[in-house]
């Protein structure tokens, strides 16, 4: 399993350990990918190369400006519009 600890600037020590539990958030984050990505639930790299090849077979002018690979976190949906009257939370 894959382990990376952050290493503050010594400089700054003190700043981060200000932050009390907020400072182990970067490192905690860190580990929750790490396992996740040595787990079961790891995405799969042929994902990538599927969507580059379909990229690539598109027609000039079908491609879309932005295309998401595994694990979208709702970047693949689309906003509401103004007009919608509904608000983001």
């Amino acid at each position: 399993m894959l382990r990376r600890k952050l290493a503050p600037c010594a400089a700054r020590a003190d700043v981060l350990a200000s932050y009390g539990d907020l400072g182990q958030v970067p490192d905690t984050m860190i580990a929750g990918f790490a396992d996740m990505l040595a787990s079961e639930a790891a995405p799969d790299p042929q994902l990538v190369v599927d969507a580059y090849l379909a990229l690539a077979e598109a027609a000039p002018g079908e491609r879309p400006t932005r295309t998401v690979v595994g694990i979208t976190w709702g970047v693949d949906e689309s906003p509401p519009s103004p007009s919608s009257g509904r608000t983001r939370s």
